[in-house]
């Protein structure tokens, strides 16, 4: 019976330890941070965006359809989130430069479960099933007849062929890669190319060309295998359909893309993406044809700067600028062309140009054909023999337009728009990794876990505050309380240590401006000296925060996130593997808050005490409000709100001067009688 009983007490014991070592595991596994893709396309949910769309739909109802003739081409290398609507009838599908992974030309078409607006489709199933979602339908198009180089009717003799390119989203290879971006199809979900045609009096919509949903690895292997770089051509497939049926050759033929979408039923968030680039309908091309006359961009430099995306202009210094500006181009003809390049910067303000490279003339270089080389990456074109210069920076806030031209000596280009790209570099009052555009979202699925970055101060400077993109949740499932903190880092400055200030119970926000950033201010401009420093966001409830996460820019070596490690069953540091960045930037300069909060704040602001130096390392010296004089009280307490020095003093003409020699680094409150103030011990 005794052996009985032990055993069963055993038996109790072991399954207490299993039950532990599982829950911790599940703390451990729910305090890892999480990336889910959008449930809303802030890009399109702006003031600015909704507006144009608002027109472009009143301009749509009173004209009548734009009929088009042979060449139709379009890469959606233009910068406006919609689609050309001189070609293109729907605004639903999103024009970008991020989405896509190593496209034939800069800017893709990118379809997905989200509406023009934004939003997750109304008609989505709660069920998360299959279901219609964004098309893109072509203007009418004269399929009847050639105009040039002179007018003739058509037929499948002349040859009448569609092309395009197609890239499941999601990305290939690890996390860490930086080939993911966005979130694949489900197998479930399709993409179908369908023509029109007239019968006498009615027409019909036929399928003739359809993908199911895939991986990039599953359309693609050899992208994700040892030979990669090697192999990024590869990354979209091309599609070509003959026009061999009689019937299609009308005067009012059309052609579309549908995409068969499904939504997260639980998390509710946007299905899957597929990219479209390179439409080209034309006669006169074969189904085995692989190239054409273009030489084009295919990604955009982001920024001139090391790192960083932008800086504050009170941080610029010479050593950030980077020697080279590197781009991705692709000469998608049959022959190496000799193309020419040359970038100009300038001042937004004045449009005065500061800067020319080549100083004078254009650089050349001998571009291999795409088909058989892939992308060219020599950065020698765009090699400078110094530094780019900016001296008018520390004068003030400045905006530069940078203006990238790449062209063939000998070719016409189909297309000539993507021969030419342009990108803004902001010297302004914010540090930021990302780009403005967020591709997913980050948070955790457990309570108080952390995601922290750093930043570092070259002179002196005063934070006001952090800029903080959040994703829209279904529902606003995200429209909680969270808590903001701001570190000095270590010394190796690899973590954050010594908290200086922090803000309480604030909730999540979102904008219709300036990308989707809310600003959110400290009680007091914090006075911060030259040093790298932490920001934090700590997630107080389950609740995922959906942070925006740019995977196009990346700041992992500056990032940290704050777990439950199960191994040492203690929470620690530890550097994210997400390749990208999370959408959160320090801002600085004078707050510019509103009257409301300055009239809140007005009362506190009459009690408070100045005090210089601050950041001290030895003495400081305390202005009260009044030329009093007084003996009072005197605590000084931690962050924690642990008094570390009490003393009873005394006030003459309104100033004080204690030691804080023996407090360690840190801030802390000082509080004498019913005056108080921070300081920070360095």
């Amino acid at each position: 019976m005794t052996k009985k009983i032990l055993a069963i007490l055993f038996a109790i014991f072991l399954q207490s330890v299993l039950i532990q070592q599982v829950e911790a595991t599940q703390v451990a596994q729910q305090s890892i941070p999480e990336l889910r893709t959008l449930s809303h396309n802030a890009q399109l949910g702006t003031a600015d965006v909704k507006a144009q769309l608002k027109k472009r739909i009143a301009a749509q109802k009173t004209k009548q359809d734009t009929v088009l003739t042979l060449p139709f081409i379009d890469d959606f290398s233009n910068s406006d989130p919609f689609p050309d609507p001189t070609k293109w009838k729907e605004s639903v599908v999103f024009i970008n430069r991020t989405f896509g992974i190593f496209p034939p030309t800069t800017g893709v078409a990118t379809f997905d479960a989200l509406d023009e607006n934004g939003e997750i489709y109304k008609s989505a199933p709660e069920s998360g099933s299959v279901f219609e979602a964004d098309i893109l339908t072509s203007q009418t198009i004269r399929l009847d007849s050639i105009f040039t180089p002179y007018p003739k009717a058509v037929s499948v003799s002349d040859s009448i062929v569609l092309s395009f390119y197609f890239q499941p989203g999601g990305g290939i290879g690890s996390s860490w890669s930086g080939e993911q971006i966005g979130y694949r199809p489900a197998f479930e979900d399709r993409l179908v190319l369908e023509f029109y045609t007239k019968y006498d009096t009615f027409g019909i919509w036929s399928p003739v060309w359809e993908t199911a949903g895939m991986s990039l690895k599953e359309m693609c292997p050899i992208c994700d295998s040892a030979q990669y770089p090697q192999q990024q051509k590869n990354f979209f497939t091309k599609v070509v359909i003959p026009m061999n049926q009689q019937y299609f050759y009308s005067s009012d033929f059309k052609f579309r893309f549908k995409a068969y979408s499904s939504v997260n039923s639980s998390l509710r968030t946007g299905g899957g993406q597929w990219h479209i680039d390179y439409v080209y309908l034309s006669a006169g091309r074969t189904q085995t044809e692989t190239t054409v006359g273009d030489v084009a961009f295919v990604s955009v430099p982001q920024t001139l700067l090391n790192g960083y995306t932008a800086i504050p202009y009170n941080q610029f210094d010479s050593t950030i600028i980077k020697d080279v500006i590197s781009f991705k181009a692709a000469n998608l003809s049959a022959n190496t062309l000799s193309c020419r390049y040359y970038n100009t910067i300038v001042d937004v303000a004045t449009g005065q140009e500061v800067s020319r490279e080549p100083q004078t003339g254009e650089a050349n270089a001998n571009i291999y054909p795409y088909n058989v080389n892939g992308f060219y990456m020599n950065p020698d074109i765009s090699t400078r023999s110094q530094q780019y210069s900016f001296p008018d920076v520390a004068n003030g806030e400045k905006e530069y337009e940078i203006t990238h031209v790449l062209k063939s000596g000998i070719l016409t280009d189909l297309i000539p728009a993507n021969d030419t790209v342009r990108t803004r570099q902001i010297f302004g009052r914010e540090f930021a990794f990302d780009d403005g555009t967020s591709e997913q979202g980050l948070g955790f699925t457990s309570a108080n876990s952390i995601v922290a970055g750093a930043f570092t101060l070259v002179r002196q400077d005063t934070l006001s505050g952090l800029n903080i993109c959040f994703n829209k949740s279904h529902n606003n499932y995200n429209e909680v309380s969270f808590n903001i903190y701001i570190w000095t880092a270590s010394e190796q400055n690899r973590t954050p240590e010594n908290l200086i200030d922090s803000i309480i119970n604030v909730t999540v926000r979102y904008s219709d401006e300036n990308n989707g950033f809310v600003k959110y201010y400290f009680a007091d401009t914090l006075i911060l000296p030259p040093a790298t420093y932490f920001w934090g966001i700590k997630q107080k409830t389950s609740q995922f925060l959906n942070i925006g996460f740019d995977q196009n820019n990346n700041s992992s070596e500056y990032s940290k996130y704050y777990y439950y490690n199960s191994d040492i069953m203690d929470w620690e540091w530890q550097t994210p593997y997400y390749f990208g960045t999370a959408m959160v930037r320090p801002f600085f300069g004078a707050p510019q808050k509103t009257n409301n909060e300055t009239v809140q704040n007005t009362a506190r602001e009459q009690l408070k005490i100045q005090v210089f130096p601050n950041p001290a390392t030895d003495n400081i010296t305390l202005k009260f409000p009044q030329q009093i004089t007084a003996t009072m009280p005197l605590y000084i307490s931690d962050i924690s709100g642990r008094t570390v020095l009490s003393a009873t003093v005394k006030v003459e003409s309104g100033q004080l001067s204690i030691s804080v020699k023996t407090l360690p680094r840190g801030m802390y409150f000082v509080k004498a009688g019913i005056y108080s103030t921070k300081i920070i011990v360095w």
